[in-house]
C-alpha cells in the first residue's frame, strides 16, 4: 500500500504554529499602536536536529524576516563532521553570530530526559562521535 506523508516548508509550518501568515503579520504590524506594541513579540524557542544541516535550516529562515524575528532562542545539534559538507562548531558559532544569536553563556543545566550540565552554552550528547546540543539566544 502507498502511504501519503504530508510535506510543508519550515516557514509555512512555523507561521501556522505561530498562528499567523506573513500577510497577517504585515497587517498587524501596520496597526495604529505601532509594531513594537502589537502583536506582542512571541518568545519562540526552536530546536533543530537535522543531521548536520541544522545551521542551513536556520539560515533559510532569513527568507522570512517576520518568522526569523519571532525566534528568540535556538537549540542546534553540533558535532564532529559526520556528514559531507557539515560545518564544524566554530563555523556554526560564527554563522549564528551573523544571524544575531549568541551562545547561552548563562545556562548551567538543561532537563531533557534527565539533568544535563551545560558548559559554555553547550551540553554533551555523545562522546563518540563528539556531539553537543548548543543553545543560543538573540
Amino acid at each position: 500500500p502507498t502511504q501519503v506523508v504530508p510535506a510543508m516548508s519550515l516557514d509555512a509550518l512555523l507561521a501556522l504554529l505561530l498562528g499567523a501568515t506573513e500577510d497577517h503579520a504585515a497587517e498587524l504590524r501596520s496597526n495604529p499602536w505601532g509594531a513594537d506594541e502589537w502583536p506582542p513579540r512571541r518568545r519562540v524557542m526552536l530546536k533543530v536536529d537535522a543531521q548536520g544541516a541544522d545551521i542551513g535550516i536556520v539560515e533559510a529562515l532569513r527568507a522570512s524576516p517576520w518568522l526569523m524575528e519571532q525566534i528568540l532562542e535556538l537549540q542546534l545539534e553540533v558535532s564532529a563532521p559526520i556528514y559531507e559538507a557539515q560545518p564544524v562548531k566554530s563555523d556554526v558559532l560564527q554563522r549564528m553570530g551573523e544571524l544575531g544569536f549568541v551562545p547561552r553563556w548563562d545556562l548551567r543545566e538543561v532537563v531533557d530526559g534527565g539533568r544535563h550540565p551545560v558548559t559554555l552554552g553547550c551540553r554533551l550528547v555523545t562522546a563518540d562521535p563528539f556531539t553537543e546540543d548548543c543553545f543560543f539566544v538573540r
